[in-house]
């Protein structure tokens, strides 16, 4: 893994609290947090003495998990942050001057090349199980033969025709006078300096930088969720006068076969016969650690068509706390009988209650006997059938105007 912090700091104590060296990534430095919360926890250990070493752990987690908080501390120690800042003399002539008038200057951070932002397709078994990835990266980085100057001697060149700006004057000439004008010298192509024929750095060709292919062990944790970025400082391409950027890994998590996640809970849709459905019901779901989960419906529950039943602590893994979980909620989708045989329709008579039973005939009162059937859709969508009901429609509104109307007199 990328290791780029240097050892030397001026405190340990946030390390030691969480066991790890102040060279440690930021991926270690989270597994060390997990592995302690999982021991100190509050929900885990309910000791005065738990309690009070989670929230040091926590402290530390907090303050070694943000950039610019650990980069405070490894120079300053615990002092800086509790007031606020570095070391007390670190104002300048800005800092005077902003106290004299009452303003307060904004510091400016040194410059950083751009980010390198990269999607990862991660599957929803990963991101339940945790795993690591080795991505390739390929960036610019300062040639170290010429050190970054471009030439062989390692010197640095001044172009002589713009002496060193970048920029000449013309002057041209318009249709009213002549007018003053600056361009990108065409000598160093406005880069300000020139290195002279000869002394050119064989290994970059004078570009000042080579590319560098480097992997990268990006560590999905368990829980992580689409849009989840995983950043590694200070990796993106490198360049003269600046600090490099980071390089941002998001997750994008892949579509499943059976599963359907939002945020912690998992939910699948399962069909089950009418009888299942009346009568209990059981069946196997592979989980995505492998594990194959017995389900049951109880014996005196009758499920509706629609229905939806919570299994607890199946869901995905919290993040941060791997050992809580969700829910794997099921949608249970009642399949009816396309038929049933006379023999069938009898029994179900006899054993299901609450028959609507079919109504008394009047034998003196005359009534139209119809019956049901499904339903054509293709031919009640057909836009011919309601061109003829609105040219209907309209014939009949016409026909009703010439009768009421008032007839036009003959000259």
């Amino acid at each position: 893994r990328v290791h780029t912090r240097m050892a030397q700091v001026a405190d340990t104590e946030l390390y030691d609290r969480l066991g790890v060296s102040p060279g440690a990534s930021s991926s270690e430095i989270k597994r060390a947090f997990h592995k302690m919360a999982m021991k100190y926890h509050p929900d885990k250990n309910p000791s005065p003495e738990a309690a009070e070493k989670f929230k040091e752990i926590n402290e530390a987690n907090e303050i070694l998990m943000d950039e610019e908080k650990r980069q405070m501390y490894d120079s300053y120690g615990m002092d800086a942050l509790k007031e606020g800042g570095g070391p007390h003399m670190h104002g300048g002539m800005e800092d005077i001057l902003g106290a004299f008038f009452g303003q307060q200057q904004r510091r400016r951070g040194p410059k950083k090349t751009k980010d390198i932002a990269q999607h990862l397709p991660v599957t929803l078994e990963e991101l339940y199980n945790g795993t690591v990835r080795k991505m390739k990266l390929r960036k610019n980085v300062g040639c170290k033969p010429c050190g970054g100057s471009g030439s062989s001697d390692g010197k640095n060149y001044t172009c002589d025709d713009c002496e060193g700006t970048g920029q000449r004057d013309v002057v041209r000439s318009m249709g009213f006078g002549m007018i003053r004008q600056s361009i990108p010298c065409p000598s160093c192509r406005g880069l300000g300096e020139s290195i002279p024929a000869g002394k050119q750095c064989k290994s970059c060709k004078s570009k000042k930088f080579v590319e560098e292919e480097k992997i990268l062990e990006v560590d999905v944790e368990r829980g992580m969720k689409d849009g989840d970025q995983i950043a590694f400082k200070g990796e993106s391409h490198e360049a003269k006068g600046y600090l490099p950027g980071d390089v941002i890994f998001v997750l994008q998590e892949r579509p499943h076969s059976v599963f359907q996640r939002k945020d912690c809970h998992l939910f699948i849709e399962k069909d089950i016969p009418l009888v299942n459905a009346l009568t209990g019901f059981k069946f196997v779901v592979q989980q995505l650690d492998g594990r194959k989960l017995y389900v049951s419906t109880p014996p005196d529950m009758i499920i509706s068509h629609g229905a939806q039943l919570e299994i607890p602590n199946e869901g995905m893994p919290v993040r941060n706390f791997p050992s809580e979980r969700g829910s794997l909620l099921i949608k249970f989708n009642v399949v009816f009988p396309q038929n049933l045989s006379a023999a069938q329709v009898s029994g179900l008579l006899n054993s299901l209650p609450n028959r609507i039973p079919d109504p008394v005939q009047d034998p003196k009162v005359e009534v139209t006997k119809v019956h049901l059937q499904e339903v054509d859709q293709e031919n009640i969508d057909k836009e011919e059938y309601y061109d003829r009901y609105n040219r209907q429609q309209y014939d009949s509104s016409s026909d009703d105007d010439r009768e009421g109307g008032v007839a036009c007199s003959q000259q």
